[in-house]
């Protein structure tokens, strides 16, 4: 399999994609002959646990628009990552 791939075809197949990357391998991925972004595996010593769960209490306004998105989830529409952090709220 090859390791550069457009976003199309990564959003279209992102199963494989995942289980690409799980074997250890990385992708790149380019939107308009140009790369965006790597998804490369995440090693067991690298990955940072979550210390606090607890830490992030959402505002009315945030509990709402994770309400809406979730709506959409299911309904098949979804927001970029830079979108739902703006429609949050929370700074990138």
């Amino acid at each position: 399999m090859k390791n550069i791939v457009g976003l199309k075809e990564f959003r279209k197949n992102v199963d494989v994609w995942i289980k690409y990357v799980k074997h250890g391998n990385s992708v790149v991925v380019l939107k308009r002959s140009e790369p965006v972004f790597k998804v490369s595996p995440v090693y067991e010593d690298l990955w940072e646990p979550i210390t606090n769960p607890q830490e992030f209490t959402p505002t009315t306004a945030q509990k709402k628009a994770l309400a809406k998105a979730e709506k959409n989830l299911k309904g098949g529409k979804t927001l970029s990552y830079h979108d739902a952090i703006r429609k949050l709220g929370l700074k990138n």
